[in-house]
């Protein structure tokens, strides 16, 4: 190989490596793109407790009011432009101008009267895809370090704690959660430890009642499960 080949050569393999290292990094700013807008999504809607883009699903219920967000491991899909899901003011009843990305694995729709607009019609959507990500029964997606326990919400059966019991038969949150656990039921948290200014929702302390209105007999009415804080911490 003579000089001015050697020279092409090792010209194209720096090119060759320069491409490689790009590769990876690209990617982490994608991906450090998707997680800031859903930061900023939380901090331009401050009335909005619990918002997601379907790959994360975020809440104030993080130390002093702080954002704290979840991933569902077992359903790992692409995210899609963030959208509030309950909000302090309107609750899960929150409707955005565009709700492509709220309805993305929407089930059934109805058409309702607008509450605002007597005599206008909207065709919205009445039950969510049963095995969509944060559906409520999936443990990891839920797991919170203040829940010190998780319920059934129908039976309220304990289904596990933070210290777990062996001699109950009672596994740690933890455990369950690593084992991608899926309940058949909705999952309630039934003991929280975290600070009271939060007011965490959906939080059930003793067996339902029939007038409770915890979750409701259908989860699958709402987009996404997640605990959150009623109202905008102090």
């Amino acid at each position: 190989m003579n000089r001015l080949q050697l020279l092409v050569a090792t010209s194209a393999f720096a090119v060759l490596l320069s491409c490689a290292a790009l590769q990876p990094t690209s990617r982490l700013i994608g991906e450090s793109a998707v997680d800031r807008a859903l930061h900023e999504f939380g901090a331009n809607h401050a009335s909005c407790q619990l918002w997601t883009n379907w790959q994360k699903i975020c809440s104030r219920t993080g130390p002093g009011g702080s954002t704290r967000c979840n991933t569902d491991p077992s359903k790992p899909v692409e995210p899609s432009a963030p959208f509030c899901v309950r909000d302090s003011q309107s609750g899960y009843g929150v409707q955005l101008a565009d709700t492509s990305e709220r309805d993305r694995f929407c089930a059934a729709r109805k058409t309702v009267e607008s509450e605002s607009d007597p005599g206008q019609h909207t065709n919205v959507c009445s039950s969510y895809d049963p095995e969509r990500p944060f559906n409520g029964r999936r443990l990891a997606a839920l797991l919170h370090p203040d829940c010190a326990e998780w319920r059934d919400y129908q039976s309220y059966s304990l289904v596990c704690t933070s210290k777990g019991d062996a001699k109950a038969g009672i596994p740690t949150c933890e455990q369950l959660a690593a084992q991608q656990y899926e309940h058949p039921r909705q999952l309630v948290c039934s003991r929280w430890i975290g600070r009271a200014s939060c007011h965490p929702y959906p939080v059930m302390a003793r067996p339902r009642t029939p007038g409770d209105l915890i979750i409701g007999s259908d989860g699958n009415k709402i987009p996404a499960h997640g605990l959150l804080c009623e109202q905008t911490p102090n």
